[in-house]
């Protein structure tokens, strides 16, 4: 039998109508058709749905099946879901043949979920006639992503639209926070103190300031790290602020067995009152050292330098080795305070407080000023009226007057506050220059919270029995296994467990020369972080002043400072915490429900509120989500061949629309546009209807 003939006289009427459906007044065309084809010796039998049951008669029969659903009585269940017809012939066994044209239900069900992305997502901003979303290849939204916020532009790097990001879930972040030079500097010879390391070297100190005059020869000044904390193959930030009288590019600040020094490309003087900080990320191929240095090199006697703030941070210890930032720029986004205070090591942990959203207008009248990121590769705008504008960086330090160029463009250096002059409440506006497509634009100032309170949630174990704090300590994580908020925000799972190293039982295997513990209720090689070592998963990749599992629920750390002494190791443990993967993690029925949305601005700023004691520490570990964003339509509908842009525009583009859709599945179309007062913006409806017959 010519099945292939069948299918295409089949194709063949259908197409003809322009209408790619089975209908009454095209029925009779099918049905000869395919009579003609089969011959006189098959008998039609009707049209099937899912639940006919023709048996096994002893005639040769046929059927035709477009319903859409799982048909089990024809030989064997195949499935149509309205993009393609069956047809079933009776000859001693059943035969199928799928022709694929699709009904008109399965189209007009097309078009109906179109007009349900329209009516979500096709919405003009009544305040500038742009719109914010649209474009028919950007109706969905954009796939769940990963943000680490702490303070950032919305959405990061992506390119989002505005409107309402939903959470996915809030996941579990846990940071090994470490900074190993006091703020305010002691000379001395012990341990965490400044000296001279050649005899033409003087210190001096004033508060928080620490003088070091060369006085002929070498002028070098060495700060004795405790913990031995530099290590082969980490990488560490490297920072301080510094006025000098020596020559530009003359001082530098070093780590011993660090890569390369960190040079002052421009030393700021001594008797300004501005600060030049020098920063760098380096890495260690050496062994490992235990001093960082300040060096002038100029070989002219008598020049002094002044340095405050310096900073050593172990970035390996505190991301994981392979997820260090690799730019400075990348650091100071998640930790961009200009200080952080002494601490040999501490886990700190997901507590967000708020989530807090900017939008597009960063100026905020009602305050004079807008908080802008530092080093933003096009920088921002500022149009409307103003008088002059000024800079007051985060670091501190006096102000800074800043001339836009013609078109209102500039930059700034690092983050802080944009103080705006005679700003107007209903011209001014600061924005970030991202694509360019925005720019000149103006949109009313506004923010926006969420309450999270990740640190104080409540919630029954399994739901049932009394209520507990679910994360005290925060949303942990141990390497890819975090703690969980479902999107639900009633669902919460525990999976990581904390225990001092201080409490364990202590012992040394001399075959593999470390310190082992058993670590209760731990997953067998389970993953972990500590506050002091570098976990590395199995025992065998362990080097010094690192850890790792050995044994199913064993720790074991290699740090010969101790030798073979359990017992010292031990003591010297106290307050050494290891956070790690649970053998059985637990989930909790929170008792109020967390908000799971919140709005957003293209081009605005997303920001972490943390709880009052990150505040007061400066201790931030940022709040980890999966979110998913709106897509942004802006950018690709004015990058379309024609630019459907203005209301009138995408009114004219939606008339088009409407009509070819119309026209190719023979229905009345219409797409029509609603002011909405209270929410400033047009929500598009698409209606569609039978034609009536004359």
């Amino acid at each position: 039998m010519n099945y292939s003939v069948l299918k295409e006289s089949v194709r063949a009427i259908i197409k003809e109508n322009n209408n790619e459906e089975i209908t009454g007044d095209l029925l009779q065309q099918v049905l000869i058709a395919i009579i003609n084809t089969l011959g006189a010796g098959y008998q039609f039998a009707g049209i099937a749905t899912p639940d006919t049951q023709p048996g096994t008669p002893d005639a040769r029969i046929w059927y035709l099946c477009v319903a859409k659903g799982t048909y089990q009585y024809f030989g064997g269940p195949f499935t149509l879901d309205g993009s393609a017809i069956a047809i079933c012939v009776l000859n001693s066994e059943w035969h199928t043949e799928i022709v694929d044209i699709p009904t008109g239900e399965y189209i007009t069900e097309r078009l109906a979920a179109l007009a349900t992305k329209f009516e979500n997502y096709a919405k003009v901003n009544g305040t500038y006639p742009e719109l914010t979303s649209g474009a028919a290849q950007n109706l969905v939204g954009r796939g769940s992503v990963r943000a680490e916020i702490n303070l950032r532009t919305a959405g990061g790097s992506a390119d989002i639209g505005s409107g309402t990001a939903t959470i996915k879930k809030i996941l579990g972040k846990t940071l090994a926070l470490n900074q190993h030079v006091k703020k305010t500097p002691v000379v001395g010879t012990t341990e965490n103190t400044w000296h001279a390391y050649t005899e033409s070297t003087i210190l001096s100190t004033d508060g928080d300031i620490l003088t070091i005059t060369k006085n002929g020869g070498d002028g070098i000044a060495q700060y004795d790290l405790s913990q031995n904390p530099i290590i082969t193959g980490h990488k560490y930030f490297m920072s301080a602020f510094i006025k000098t009288d020596a020559p530009a590019g003359k001082i530098r600040i070093a780590a011993y067995a660090v890569d390369t020094d960190v040079d002052a490309i421009q030393a700021t003087n001594i008797g300004t009152p501005n600060w030049q900080k020098i920063c760098a990320i380096r890495g260690c191929a050496l062994a490992s050292g235990q001093n960082v240095r300040i060096i002038n090199d100029e070989t002219e006697d008598f020049h002094s330098v002044q340095v405050r703030d310096y900073m050593f941070i172990d970035l390996t210890l505190m991301f994981g080795a392979g997820n260090e930032p690799s730019t400075v720029e990348e650091f100071e986004a998640m930790f961009p305070l200009p200080h952080y205070a002494y601490n040999p090591g501490q886990l700190v942990s997901n507590k967000a407080t708020r989530l807090k959203t900017v939008g597009f207008n960063l100026y905020n009248p009602a305050t004079g000023k807008a908080y802008l990121l530092g080093c933003q590769t096009n920088g921002y705008q500022i149009t409307g009226e103003y008088t002059s504008i000024a800079f007051a960086k985060a670091s501190g330090g006096p102000l800074e007057l800043i001339t836009p160029d013609a078109n209102g463009q500039f930059n700034v250096p690092e983050n802080g506050e944009l103080i705006v002059s005679d700003g107007d409440d209903s011209t001014t506006c600061v924005h970030l220059v991202w694509s360019g497509i925005r720019n000149g634009e103006y949109e009313p100032y506004w923010e926006s919270e969420i309450e999270l309170n990740l640190a104080t949630l409540t919630g029954k174990k399994d739901g049932v029995g009394s209520s507990v704090v679910v994360f005290p300590d925060g949303m942990r994580s141990a390497g890819s296994v975090q703690s969980e908020i479902e999107a639900d925000g009633v669902t919460a799972h525990k999976r990581i467990g904390a225990v001092d190293l201080g409490n364990l039982d202590w012992g040394y295997d001399d075959t593999y020369s470390g310190f082992t513990a058993f670590v209760s209720g731990a997953k067998g090689y389970f993953k972990a972080v500590c506050s002091k070592y570098l976990f590395k998963g199995a025992y065998s990749i362990v080097n010094d002043k690192e850890c790792g599992y050995i044994y199913d629920e064993y720790l074991f750390v290699k740090d010969s400072t101790y030798g073979t002494d359990a017992a010292a190791f031990k003591a010297a443990m106290s307050g050494v915490m290891l956070y790690y993967e649970l053998a059985e993690p637990e989930t909790y029925i929170l008792d109020e429900p967390v908000p799971m949305n919140y709005r957003v601005d293209d081009f605005g700023t997303e920001a972490k509120e943390p709880a009052d004691t990150e505040q007061e520490n400066g201790v931030y570990a940022p709040l980890t989500l999966e979110v998913q964003y709106a897509m942004n339509a802006v950018d690709t509908l004015r990058r379309l061949p024609v630019n459907y842009i203005s209301k009138p525009s995408f009114d004219a583009f939606c008339a088009e629309l409407a009509a070819k859709l119309g026209a190719a599945i023979n229905k009345n179309i219409s797409i029509v546009a609603a002011y909405n007062a209270e929410q400033e913006k047009y929500n598009y409806t698409i209606t569609i209807s039978d034609i009536e017959q004359p």
